[in-house]
């Protein structure tokens, strides 16, 4: 899913300087956002991805519909280097179970469903998410690093704030947030760093002189459509297992305290249906296996 690097990319920032009152403005932009977020009663939208974050999966798109206080569907289709086509993550809470289906290991599980939204996190997260859940991702942004408010424009048809991040370290970069100007929603996130040529420095004892390496131009980019501000129905947060897949739960879920004594595998693989009915008793080496043969298909 689009992970928490997303928020440690805005969180883990070198520091910078700028005009007071820019920095003041960008500032306020981004608090405007945080709060915009936090007092959300439900969110609709759709995130389509470009470019490389150079992370092993990329996203490609995500699909997420939330309701306060804990009804959720979250969708994450991403590229992998051993898959011809992206596959998804599905997590769906209907307010009392929650489910989470990965296509690449072709199973899913079931757990009680959380109070709120700050445990949707565990799950992959994102700026927009972190903000539901209460969680200022932008807190203290102007005192760590640079901030500047530039001219918007329109995006996802309303017009937007563009507040830009410095977030150079070992290298140039910046991050540009596009913001509502009505609402406060991001309506598009863009992380660009040029590229860097390397003179003469050394990656750990011993290894080869950079001189001649260059680290590749970045741009990374994702955009948001974002729905009306109407209820979703409760459909939208019915769970449904996917054709062919298995579901996987801790032997705790299904066996008594004698079995569990019994030196049993630490979980087994139940009946798709979802009715706990017990197939197999699987070790960890089953499921390495089990993997591996999904991969191949």
């Amino acid at each position: 899913m689009r992970t928490l690097a997303l928020v440690a990319l805005v969180l883990a920032l070198g520091p910078g300087a700028a005009g007071a009152d820019e920095a003041a403005e960008a500032a306020r932009v981004l608090a405007e956002a945080a709060r915009a977020y936090r007092g959300l009663h439900v969110l609709s939208q759709e995130t389509t991805f470009t470019g490389d974050s150079g992370t092993f999966a990329r996203p490609v798109r995500t699909h997420l519909v939330f309701r306060r206080p804990n009804r959720l569907l979250l969708e994450l289709w991403q590229k992998t280097p051993d898959r011809p086509e992206p596959v998804v993550t599905r997590c769906v809470c209907d307010g009392e179970t929650l489910w989470v289906y990965r296509e690449a290991q072709g199973y899913y599980t079931r757990d009680r469903a959380p109070k709120d939204a700050r445990a949707f996190l565990d799950l992959g997260a994102s700026l927009e998410l972190a903000a539901i859940a209460g969680i200022d991702p932008f807190a203290g942004l102007a005192k760590q690093t640079r901030l500047r408010l530039l001219p918007g424009e329109v995006v996802d048809g309303v017009m937007t704030d563009l507040v830009a991040v410095d977030v150079s370290g070992d290298r140039l970069a910046e991050a540009r947030l596009y913001v509502g100007r009505q609402d406060r929603l991001i309506r598009r996130f863009v992380y660009d760093a040029p590229e860097k040529r390397l003179g003469g420095e050394r990656l750990s004892e011993g290894a080869r002189d950079t001189q001649n390496l260059t680290l590749p131009a970045i741009r990374y980019q994702y955009d948001n459509a974002v729905s009306p501000d109407t209820k979703p129905p409760d459909s939208v947060f019915r769970w449904q297992a996917p054709p062919g897949a298995m579901e996987f739960r801790p032997l705790s879920q299904l066996l008594g305290p004698g079995e569990r004594r019994g030196g049993r595998p630490g979980y087994v693989i139940v009946d798709g249906k979802g009715e706990g009915r017990r197939v197999k008793p699987l070790s960890m080496r089953d499921l390495i296996d089990m993997a591996h043969r999904q991969k191949r298909r």
